[in-house]
């Protein structure tokens, strides 16, 4: 390996030639820093004052937002059992949300912490502009440590091109506009690099511990950062003036050992319930076999860890996907763009070739992130994953100019003076142009703001509407704030009572381990019930039109549960009353596939000639079993619900579900008028169940063409009863439609009138486009 350049020598400064700068020259890099990071700021903060404020239809952000205000609801820093994402980052803003309530509460805005929570219910706003503004805060300080980064592995111009590449790179200005944790995970990822190239030069002590605490850091604000491990041996190898060397004193070193200690330690002073929880004891090795599959045998073939079909996966998909996925994300403009990936790429190149330390290093870092996003994505990875990335390839990008204009020799100024050129004019194509568009549009008034205007002029107050996915937020009035304020107290009454009865139990650890479950069951509940106080409360402020909201949630996340009967059985029926509708679902199928449209009648006999042939889903079967092991026969529909109701319920709750129940089952969707509901929702005397039916379904195009897009054939196989829920609805039910023409399918609304049913004869009206 090739050992070059005056900033590789022991001892160098981190700058070659930085002493012999003239003043003069400092004050204008100074003067250039402080332009690029004004820059860097103006185009992130611009954004985070649109996306529909005060409300956000980014699902991500708002689950951020409210799981931050969870930990001040609970009073603990404890995420309670929740670690798909490690809590440092929810600890920032937290601290800032202290900051916000403490103001408040000296301006007289609320008077208590539960005032406060009512506010977040009342208006969001504040909440996500502090998160937001945060994570912009987190983006232009790592656009500083990418100028450090630059000059300390070549020198001051490299930091600052490096720098003014990562300020108009898209993907980070768009991601530094939201309350996610991808920035501030860039951010500590930089810190790092940075760290570890002063390893590289300098080697102290220090230098180890900081960067390893520091990647700690990182990995407690997302997992990404374990990316880091490998550069933290790396550059304790290449150390000057040891980097040619292979004397068994560097590699038993004790500096890295050290170095990864830190890191353990900053991610348990950032994250610590992941360790206090036992939550590695339980994952661990489960985590470490998934990665050693994914990398031995995912390479060519099908991948694992979701049911087939599931928006997780697709057919056929393999990490060389991800990788393809990822380079066509990087390239996009949702990313770095075309023009800074070639830049980047120009780096990569110049790394390969010249092959010394610090480049290869930058090198060997990318890839070593590169593969750690593709193992940590199921699904194919989109921009924003890309994060811990984009840093790097402004450091790859700046030294691979730098290497074109030493080539061009004379010609080199004006080959830097037109990238420069091209980094910083608004023109359409150009990274400043992009960003200016995005933000444009990000700036603009959410057209879901004025659906939510067109529901309030258009439906009646109090109506019972589904909200699918929740998407829209909506107002629930008070009948529903009761009714789920009711059946949370009732689940946590329940809780209660399983560990009044773990006394009986023989087995002290079993005991032990269900007292444990359930007390973190009722911690949830509580929560949540709080939660609802709140929500009560603002709806009971709130001067508009309030609705009886039933939120509707298949959310994709969970659709891997369809291979855990027994979770889907209860879940993805949303709500244990009706455990067989998949099989409901089933027998109008084949009846209608038979022609015609079958009546209730018909439905049930099918339903009851299934029965004695037991040709039914395991809990409903089960049931019948122990029905029959009991001698208790099971002459109707109510019977029979009402033992696989309490089947399931056990069942639920021996597997950890705490659904606090909010949302009906699919055939509820469908009203009294829709054939499954007819089926089941009707007692043995033929008289209907009590409870108010449906009258508008609101569902977003992101939503119903998942499952009806002829383009996913897999999905309508896999999960045939969503398909058929909305075949239906776009069938027999008319829809106002809002937005239309939106390339962007999540701001695509339809409103589905399901106050009367007109067979085959729905239409969609367009509002607007």
């Amino acid at each position: 390996m090739v050992d070059r350049g005056g900033g590789d020598r022991p001892g160098a400064p981190s700058c070659a030639g930085d002493g012999l700068v003239s003043a003069p020259r400092r004050r204008g890099a100074f003067l250039a820093l402080v332009a690029i990071l004004a820059l860097a700021s103006a185009l992130r903060v611009w954004g985070c004052f649109g996306q529909g404020l005060p409300h956000s239809y980014y699902p991500d952000e708002r689950n951020n937002v409210e799981r931050v205000l969870r930990f001040g609801a609970e009073r603990t820093l404890d995420p309670n059992g929740w670690f798909n994402k490690p809590a440092l980052g929810y600890y920032v803003i937290l601290v800032e949300y202290g900051g916000y309530y403490a103001f408040g509460r000296l301006c007289g805005w609320w008077g208590n912490p539960h005032e406060f929570g009512i506010s977040y219910f009342e208006n969001q706003g504040a909440f996500l502009l502090i998160g937001r503004l945060s994570t912009a805060l987190f983006g232009v300080l790592t656009v500083l440590l990418v100028y450090r980064v630059g000059r300390s592995v070549r020198d001051q111009r490299t930091g600052l091109l490096a720098a003014l590449i990562l300020a108009v790179t898209l993907g980070h200005v768009a991601s530094s506009q939201q309350v996610k944790m991808d920035v501030p995970a860039a951010f500590w990822n930089t810190w790092c690099v940075l760290l570890l190239v002063s390893v590289m030069n300098r080697g102290r002590w220090r230098d180890y511990l900081s960067a390893g605490f520091v990647a700690g850091l990182g990995v407690a604000t997302k997992y990404y950062s374990l990316a880091m491990v490998l550069p933290i041996c790396l550059a304790h190898l290449f150390r000057a003036p040891q980097a040619r060397s292979i004397a068994p004193r560097v590699w038993l070193s004790p500096r890295p050992i050290a170095a990864l200690l830190a890191l353990l330690a900053g991610f348990f002073a950032g994250s610590p319930y992941n360790t206090l929880d036992g939550w590695w004891r339980g994952r661990f090795w489960n985590l470490i076999t998934w990665v050693l599959d994914r990398l031995g045998i995912s390479l060519g073939e099908f991948q694992g860890g979701a049911a087939s079909g599931s928006a997780l996966v697709v057919e056929g998909h393999t990490l060389w996907d991800s990788f393809a996925r990822m380079i066509e994300n990087f390239w996009s403009s949702g990313g770095v763009g075309p023009f800074i990936s070639v830049l980047a790429v120009l780096g990569c190149v110049v790394c390969a070739v010249r092959r010394d330390r610090v480049h290869v290093f930058l090198l060997a870092t990318t890839l070593t992130s590169l593969l750690l996003i593709a193992l940590a994505n199921q699904q194919f990875p989109v921009p924003r994953h890309l994060n811990i990335l984009f840093p790097l390839a402004a450091v790859l990008g700046a030294l691979g100019i730098q290497e074109v204009c030493r080539l061009c020799g004379r010609a080199g100024r004006v080959v830097f003076a037109t990238v420069l050129l091209c980094l910083v004019i608004p023109v359409p194509g150009l990274p400043v142009g992009a960003i200016v568009d995005e933000n444009v549009l990000r700036s603009q008034e959410d057209p879901r703001n004025r659906v939510l205007a067109w529901i309030a002029a258009n439906v009646p107050p109090d109506s019972v509407v589904v909200n699918d996915h929740g998407r829209l937020p909506l107002v629930p009035n008070s009948a529903r704030c009761s009714w789920v304020s009711r059946r949370l107290r009732s689940l946590i009454r329940a809780a209660e009572a399983a560990i009044e009865r773990v006394d009986s139990e023989p087995d002290r650890d079993r005991a032990a381990a269900v007292v444990a479950f359930n007390e973190r069951r009722l911690q949830r509940l509580r929560t949540r019930l709080v939660e609802w106080e709140f929500r009560s409360a603002a709806s009971a402020q709130h001067k508009g039109p309030h609705y009886d909201v039933l939120t509707l949630h298949h959310n994709w996340m969970t659709e891997d549960l369809s291979s855990r009967p027994h979770v889907s059985l209860g879940y993805s029926q949303l709500w244990p009353r009706s455990p067989w509708a998949e099989q409901l679902n089933s027998i109008v199928r084949d009846l209608a596939a038979a022609g015609g449209e079958p009546s209730a009648e018909e439905v049930e006999q099918e339903f009851l000639k299934r029965l004695q042939r037991a040709d039914l889903p395991g809990g409903v079967s089960g049931a019948l079993h122990d029905a029959r092991r009991s001698k208790q026969d099971v002459e109707t529909l109510d019977d029979l619900e009402a033992r696989v109701t309490a089947r399931l319920e056990r069942r639920w709750a021996d597997m950890g579900g705490d659904w606090p129940g909010t949302t009906p089952a699919i055939t509820e969707l469908w009203r009294r008028a829709s054939l499954v509901s007819r089926a089941w929702l009707t007692r043995g005397k033929g008289q209907q169940r009590s409870y108010r039916p449906i009258s508008f379904f609101i569902s977003l195009k992101t939503s119903y063409e998942n499952y009806t897009d002829p383009r996913r054939p897999w999905k309508r196989e896999a999960f045939p009863d969503w398909a058929a829920l909305y075949d239906d609805l776009e069938k027999n039910y008319d829809c106002w439609e809002f937005n239309s023409d939106d390339p962007d399918e999540g701001r695509v609304v339809r409103i589905w009138d399901l106050r009367e049913r007109k067979l085959g004869r729905g239409t969609v009206r367009v509002v607007w486009r």
